[in-house]
């Protein structure tokens, strides 16, 4: 998964850099899902795996215990918001085409400020432990009687909340949104055609055959906001497949009967949550393509859930202008 992430990410980063010229926001906006990315690889997995072979012994001192905990939870929780930024802004461009506004750079700020800002806490919450054996551990307060139990579950059910919860729940409720609004036009749309052909004269069916004619040369624009619009709904599936089981594991851990639960697979499911952040740019890559197999893959992606064709999102925004 380390590997995997790194050479992916920094190949999409590197991809992005070069059409910099002609960036778009959804452009910007996965640039920052790759440093977060790339932030999640070196700061959560590279560290983790250390402290793993280290047998979890503490040796760089209790200031930086207090640091890694936090940098720990701010890289993880910078990628699933950064998922949700980009969510918000599919949101605007579909649903809401005439208000939008750049915002590009606020949706971006607010997505690494709020991941780290709830989770300044750790400093306070995480410290380090001497056992009689001399070995040093860093530890939450709650192993040590400092802090109680009950506090414990509020600090989980915060952990749990702002890292999952919220996220998976405004994320399924935009792009729902956006995949209602997209079958309502169309439906709106293909009545709307239907009237306007029963009363169009003959002469004006030919004029009618120039003019899509004419509109065909747009129609890459629609095409590449259906295709940004696949990729986005495959990386936000990929995250909610990913952190579901880890989110269940972990409310039956705070909340339930945690000896209900077998080891190894608490452990893959922790591995398996950060799995999004290597599989990421190659999704991206998958739908920036031009190969035919990717061709291939991303037209019959979602199609299931998006009925709008190209041309009818071509005409829905024209449509929408007027």
């Amino acid at each position: 998964m380390i590997v995997f992430s790194l050479l992916g990410n920094s190949a999409m980063c590197l991809h992005i850099k070069q059409k910099w010229h002609h960036r778009s926001a959804i452009h910007v906006l996965f640039l920052n899902l790759a440093v977060a990315d790339i932030l999640v690889t070196l700061v959560t997995m590279c560290s983790q795996l250390v402290w793993e072979f280290m047998d979890r012994e503490w040796i760089a001192g209790d200031l930086f215990c207090r640091t890694f905990k936090v940098c720990q939870t701010f890289t993880m929780v910078s990628s699933n918001y950064m998922l949700l930024a980009i969510a918000l802004d599919r949101h605007s461009a579909i649903v809401y085409p005439l208000f939008r506004n750049a915002r590009t750079k606020a949706l971006i700020t607010s997505a690494w400020v709020l991941s780290l800002l709830p989770f300044l806490i750790n400093a306070y919450i995480f410290q380090t432990v001497t056992l009689s054996d001399g070995k040093t551990f860093c530890v939450a307060k709650f192993y040590t009687s400092s802090l109680s139990f009950v506090h414990k579950q509020v600090y989980m059910a915060l952990i749990l909340l702002v890292v999952f919860i919220l996220p998976i729940l405004i994320i399924i409720i935009l792009y729902s949104r956006i995949i209602y609004t997209m079958w309502t036009r169309s439906g709106s749309l293909n009545r709307f055609r239907s009237r306007k052909e029963h009363f169009i004269d003959p002469k004006r069916k030919e004029r009618k055959t120039k003019r899509e004619c004419l509109n065909s040369s747009n129609s890459h624009i629609s095409r590449a906001k259906v295709k940004t619009l696949k990729m986005t709904l495959t990386i936000a599936s990929t995250f909610l497949t990913a952190s579901t089981p880890y989110l269940v594991q972990e409310i039956v851990i705070a909340f339930g009967n945690p000896s209900l639960l077998n080891q190894n697979l608490v452990a893959s499911f922790g591995i398996f949550s950060a799995s999004n952040s290597a599989l990421n740019p190659y999704i991206y890559f998958l739908f920036n393509c031009n190969t035919p197999f990717a061709e291939k893959i991303a037209r019959s992606t979602c199609n299931c859930c998006l009925p709008v064709s190209t041309k009818t999102v071509n005409e829905n925004e024209k449509t929408s202008h007027v």
